[in-house]
């Protein structure tokens, strides 16, 4: 795909609705949380050494409207530790809620980095570890901190997934709290091409997240990757948030993630 190409599919995906602009505050809690769900069914856990990648996205309801966005790049010098850290920063350019008498529209309420270590890759069983800190904005302040581990085993066409989320925040409120415990599993199966290149796969992941203020809360997602070519991607989800616990909330994920090469 022409680079041209892929930023006009960029601004085409990432550009605000025809909605009158406003401020109004989402909770910054799932920090992260679309990126690991979605690295669990892509084919690598961290991009290619020395490349440059980027997820991008659009999910709808009638609630709500966000535009998922993460940028990850992993040095391909600097020794075999650099080039097992993908380093990332993600954030949701512009989300929409509905109002009184029209949607609000605002610019997302955080931005996160994160730094995704592959810790053990074999050929059963990988393992990677992602520190991430995520710097809030409107109604709340500070900065949420913590971690992410995911380990997934893969059995052919089929692989099992798991991962554990901790983040605090600094500055703690109703809508933000102290500590979130995220823990999350996965299926997947491959269908189509070889095992390490398949054409389509299929995936459902399950999220509970255990705050210290406020209900836990369960979450499912499940949908189809289409892998068009090596450096393309595109999927189709539903998210099913907060099951049970908190509002629930039916989303339609639309996604991309390409690789752009060496910058």
């Amino acid at each position: 795909m022409p680079r041209t190409s892929v930023w006009a599919v960029l601004l085409m995906l990432l550009g605000p609705p025809a909605m009158v602009g406003a401020i109004r505050h989402r909770s910054g809690r799932r920090v992260s949380t679309l990126s690991n769900r979605r690295r669990l069914h892509l084919q690598n856990l961290v991009s290619n050494p020395g490349t440059l990648e980027m997820e991008m996205g659009v999910a709808g309801s009638t609630n709500t409207i966000v535009s998922p966005f993460t940028l990850k790049y992993t040095p391909g010098a600097g020794g075999r530790f650099l080039q097992r850290t993908e380093f990332s920063v993600d954030l949701e350019p512009v989300n929409s809620v509905p109002g009184e008498d029209h949607w609000v529209t605002q610019f997302g309420d955080h931005v996160g980095l994160a730094a995704a270590h592959l810790l053990h890759q074999g050929k059963t069983l990988s393992v990677y570890i992602a520190p991430q800190v995520s710097f809030l904005t409107h109604a709340n302040n500070g900065v949420r901190a913590g971690a992410t581990v995911v380990a997934e085993a893969d059995f052919g066409a089929f692989s099992l997934s798991g991962n554990t989320t901790w983040t605090g925040a600094t500055s703690a409120s109703d809508s933000n709290p102290a500590g979130d415990l995220q823990i999350g599993a996965g299926l997947i199966r491959r269908i189509g091409g070889t095992t390490d290149n398949a054409r389509f796969t299929l995936f459902v992941n399950a999220l509970q997240e255990n705050p210290t203020v406020g209900l836990t809360t369960y979450s499912v997602f499940e949908g189809v990757s289409y892998q068009v070519r090596r450096p393309l991607a595109v999927d189709i989800a539903v998210r099913h948030l907060n099951l049970r616990g908190g509002q629930v909330d039916h989303q339609v994920l639309l996604g991309l993630t390409v690789n752009l090469g060496r910058p």
